[in-house]
């Protein structure tokens, strides 16, 4: 049976406090927050099930994390917290939309640079090559410092910065091959098992982008301090 958020939480906190499974108290906490937002989104009638879903995944990544670590907060009402978060990341997911970056960091053979922005309002030609030059930059400092991660951290970054997939698109392309597994068998029988592995898989990845964009910072600065020459190692 799904909890309900605020249930959830409260058995994660008695686990917390060693009257139970505090990995899978997580566990059911992820899942109740997910099954919450999904049914929000459905009630609100908004946009598509597969939108609902992405959005779902966000929602349980932030809230998982937030609820199960975050001390300082006064326990109850997690389900009104699933609730307005929701609705906002669903306002926040429609704006995202709506704007589509200029720019993008990779070319096509024969193409015009992709950094090379499409001309903008008030820009005098000279200041449209110097805006040029400095999206081209900043690419080449991308590039740079992505080949000094580690590949885990490199693959992660690179879907997310340079392919603009989400942490949920990345888990949910996750989650087929991870049921297939000998030691997900109890999941791929539970009705519910691939909600809660996909709530596992976007909680996995989030902390792996997470501490990836920490170290891909510090590489930049470094980078940039160096004069982006040279084969600098952290």
């Amino acid at each position: 049976m799904i909890l309900d958020p605020t249930q959830a939480a409260a058995r994660l906190r008695d686990a917390q406090r060693g009257e139970g499974d505090a990995a899978w108290a997580r566990e059911q906490l992820a899942a109740a927050v997910y099954t919450y937002a999904l049914r929000v989104l459905r009630g609100m009638r908004w946009r598509s099930e597969q939108d609902r879903e992405d959005v779902a995944q966000e929602v349980t990544l932030k809230l998982t994390t937030l609820i199960a670590e975050d001390h300082s907060r006064s326990p109850g009402g997690e389900s009104s917290l699933v609730y307005r978060s929701t609705k906002n990341r669903a306002i926040d997911w429609e704006r995202r939309k709506k704007v589509r970056p200029e720019t993008q960091l990779r070319a096509e053979p024969g193409e015009t640079h992709p950094l090379e922005r499409r001309p903008a309002p008030g820009l005098l030609p000279d200041q449209q090559v110097e805006a040029n030059e400095d999206a081209r930059l900043a690419a080449e400092t991308v590039a740079a410092v992505l080949e000094q991660l580690k590949p885990d951290f490199r693959e992660v970054l690179q879907a997310v910065l340079l392919d603009n997939k989400t942490v949920a698109e990345l888990a949910a392309a996750q989650v087929d091959a991870e049921l297939a597994k000998p030691d997900n068998a109890e999941l791929r029988r539970s009705p519910r098992g691939r909600a809660v592995l996909q709530s596992r898989l976007t909680e996995r990845i989030g902390r792996r982008y997470r501490r990836a964009m920490i170290k891909f910072r510090r590489l930049v600065v470094a980078h940039v301090a160096a004069g982006g020459e040279g084969t600098w190692k952290p």
